[in-house]
């Protein structure tokens, strides 16, 4: 496509070959040499003497204004194929200018011989004697037609590319290498702090328009993707009115050393994503906060059917005790009547064997049947044993009762030697020795404890709880035959301690151990290590809740795999 400029210099050509060929042809190669040149020309070419009669109009104007190559022209001027606007042009401005510089350049329209017109670029030059004469003139014009409809078709495209541009909510611009703004749709979405409000962006730097940090970030990103050849994307966030803007940025490098920059307002999304977060984080707060429910409803029902348990146990244990109690006294009393009422009978029989030393053979023979002289050596050993036994079952029924605590629903100042003494005495049954298994050695290191303010009942649970599990590691880890004469005794070891203001009670068994990764869950609800059948999983759990909760104490597990367990108890002393 030419321009303006293209034109001066063919109309230059054109004159410096006229003048060439007036100056060293003769009449007839002159015309030769230039018919030749300008019937090549693919423009509008015509001469035209000082009154604009045509002298000559190459092919390309004859085609271009609709004349046949036979036509006649010599009765044609050029006003002709003039426009009204193409006239007032010349006797305004182009014949002036063309007599001050020589030649005149423009664009205006030409008319067919049909009467349609055709827009032209068109040069006008005046032809010039050696002594300055004007002998006519010359114009040279090129359809415009096809220039101006692909600048239509331009205009259109661009047009529409910048509807469509405008309509997408994202802010666009270009940049080159130097970080000129080149271009700038600012989007659907005009209400974004990326730029300064009010401010014609495109021809300006980076640094002119952006703050400092955004110059610096924006920079980066540029550099990077003209290295790289590559998309390069990032995230920022810039103050707003009311709250932080949210920006994603993408950065296509182009095949001219500049960039496409794209920024779309992530701000909306954001805010719905950390809603939908905050929302979510609330279910799950809720879920977890149902499950605790739940799962403190299942471990306050069992404690609850354990309380119950207890306390029917308790009340059963004191009902037993009340009824045994009661023939255990008479018993008791009665036992001094008898050893009382015997050592008199024997007394008598001694002094009837004094003063009667003669027997009569009934006597002597009832002597002989009863082994009166054995009987009377085992009778007081039997009493003995019989008054031994009597204490005894008045021992267990005191620890029965100290055990359960009915009667103390409050916080009491308690030994709780006292208590671990009761409950060995309850599980004593299953201390002794049986068929394959040699029986349980019970080691006491009780130091000097002072009195412990606590639920006295609840306390003996936890003992009961802790020295059971000893017990049942014990059984199990002592009758596998393949491990006897390796082992020592089954034994459970108690120690006890005041430790600043808590009292301190160690349960330890040289058992089964615990599993590192079983020793968090043992205190959580119906988590057993014993197999099916064998445990329900809440006695840890309930003393635990116990020690931690009623007394605000401590209860943690020390325990080695082969080694044995150790449980300690640490619960505030007595103010």
């Amino acid at each position: 496509m030419y321009t303006q400029a293209n034109y001066v210099q063919a109309s230059q050509i054109f004159s410096n070959c006229m003048q060439l060929s007036n100056s060293y042809l003769s009449s007839e190669l002159k015309l030769k040499v230039s018919g030749n040149i300008l019937e090549a020309i693919a423009d509008f070419v015509c001469i035209c003497d000082n009154e604009g009669k045509l002298l000559y109009l190459n092919s390309a104007g004859r085609q271009l204004v609709g004349l046949s190559e036979n036509e006649d022209i010599t009765q044609l001027k050029i006003t002709n194929f003039w426009s009204k606007k193409t006239l007032k042009i010349f006797a305004d401005l182009g014949f002036s200018q063309a007599l001050q510089t020589g030649f005149w350049q423009g664009e205006t329209s030409l008319l067919k011989k049909d009467g349609e017109e055709i827009p032209v670029s068109l040069s006008l030059l005046l032809n010039c004697l050696n002594y300055g004469k004007i002998e006519g003139f010359s114009i040279i014009a090129r359809d415009r037609r096809c220039q101006l409809k692909l600048e239509a078709e331009k205009h259109e495209i661009e047009a529409k590319n910048k509807q469509i541009l405008t309509a997408i909510p994202d802010l666009i611009f270009r940049l080159n290498k130097e970080g000129i703004f080149l271009d700038y749709f600012p989007g659907s979405n005009k209400e974004d702090s990326f730029f300064p409000a009010d401010i014609d962006i495109k021809g300006k730097k980076i640094e002119e328009v952006l703050s400092e940090d955004l110059t610096q970030w924006t920079r980066y990103y540029l550099e990077e993707s003209l290295a790289t050849g590559e998309v390069k994307q990032g995230e920022l966030m810039l103050p707003g009115k009311e709250c932080w803007q949210y920006y994603e940025a993408r950065y296509i490098p182009g095949d001219r050393e500049e960039v496409v920059v794209i920024i779309r307002d992530l701000t909306d999304r954001k805010r719905s994503e950390a809603a939908q977060r905050v929302a979510e984080a609330r279910e799950r707060e809720k879920a977890l906060q149902l499950e605790q429910t739940l799962q403190q409803l299942q471990t306050t029902q069992y404690q609850l059917i354990q309380a119950e348990k207890l306390s029917s146990l308790g009340q059963m244990s004191a009902g037993i005790a009340h009824e045994i109690n009661n023939p255990l006294t008479f018993i008791s009393v009665n036992l001094s009547f008898v050893e009382k009422y015997l050592k008199d009978l024997l007394k008598l029989v001694e002094i009837y064997q004094q003063e009667y030393p003669e027997y009569s053979p009934a006597i002597k023979k009832c002597i002989e049947e009863i082994e009166l002289d054995y009987l009377k050596k085992d009778l007081p050993s039997l009493m003995r044993s019989m008054e031994m036994g009597a204490n005894r079952i008045r021992n267990i029924i005191k620890s029965m009762r100290n055990f359960s605590r009915l009667d103390e629903a409050e916080k009491k100042k308690v030994d709780l030697h006292d208590g671990l003494d009761s409950t060995l005495l309850i599980l004593q049954h299953r201390l002794k020795a049986k068929s394959g298994f040699p029986g349980i050695k019970i080691i006491k290191e009780y130091g000097n404890l002072p009195l412990v303010e606590c639920y006295a009942g609840l306390i003996n649970q936890v003992f009961m709880n802790l020295l059971s599990n000893g017990i049942d590691s014990l059984e199990e880890y002592f009758q596998d035959n393949s491990l006897t004469g390796k082992k020592n005794q089954p034994t459970i070891r108690i120690c006890t301690e005041k430790v600043g203001q808590r009292v301190r009670v160690k349960i330890i068994d040289n058992g089964l151990g615990i599993p590192l990764d079983k020793q968090k869950k043992i205190f959580e609800p119906c988590y057993t290590t014993k197999p099916i059948g064998k445990g329900t999983g809440m006695g840890l759990s309930i003393s635990h809740s116990i020690v931690v909760d009623k007394h605000g104490g401590l209860l943690f597990c020390n325990s080695n795999p082969g080694q044995g367990s150790e449980f300690v108890v640490e619960i505030p002393q007595a103010k």
